[in-house]
């Protein structure tokens, strides 16, 4: 009856097992960052707020591939559902910033362009406008990232303005999927 639970519990012990090998408090894997770190409890709230927006584009749009009858819908928004958890957890991890950030972001361009020319038929039927809102705000946030070193104002007001734009390239792009995955479900 409880089967389903033995696998997280596998992956719970594991984790907890491989910490103790490389010698990594396993308090560092199961308390709450806030907790590790001695943080503020409002410390990255916002970014919070963007890490599960994009958590729940990738709920929805995989959500919406087990309710549409036409297979072809569920070609786009299947990799588009694993691009927005791979974003989201990059931005929880910070993946990013251990990697060479540029190729990082050159790795989202060109997987966010491959899944749209492939699929460009299906894509070029979505009401686009917020699409095209997000990609701007995303891609100045990047750049704002990239060259906030290199332009004349401070670091906090590069921050403010840098985390602003991706908050709401998150949340354009959540109702980007949102409103295109009713649309696909009341029209397959």
């Amino acid at each position: 009856m409880f089967y389903f639970l033995f696998l997280p519990s596998i992956f719970y012990f594991s984790l907890i097992i491989t910490a103790i090998i490389l010698n990594i408090d396993p308090l560092y894997l199961i308390r709450d960052y806030y907790q590790n770190e001695n943080l503020k409890i409002f410390s990255g709230f916002i970014s919070f707020i963007g890490v599960i927006i994009m958590y729940m584009n990738s709920s929805i749009c995989m959500f919406t591939c087990f309710v549409l009858n036409k297979k072809k819908y569920r070609q786009l928004l299947i990799p588009i559902s694993i691009f927005s958890l791979i974003i989201a957890s990059d931005d929880l991890f910070m993946f990013h910033e251990i990697l060479n950030e540029k190729l990082v972001f050159l790795f989202y361009i060109g997987s966010l362009l491959a899944i749209l020319i492939a699929k460009k038929n299906i894509f070029k039927k979505l009401k686009l406008n917020y699409f095209y809102i997000s990609i701007f705000l995303l891609s100045f946030s990047i750049l704002i990232d990239i060259i906030q070193f290199q332009i004349p104002i401070s670091y906090n007001n590069s921050q403010i303005v840098e985390e602003y734009a991706k908050y709401m390239g998150y949340i354009t792009w959540l109702i980007f999927w949102a409103k295109n995955c009713i649309y696909l479900t009341k029209n397959s």
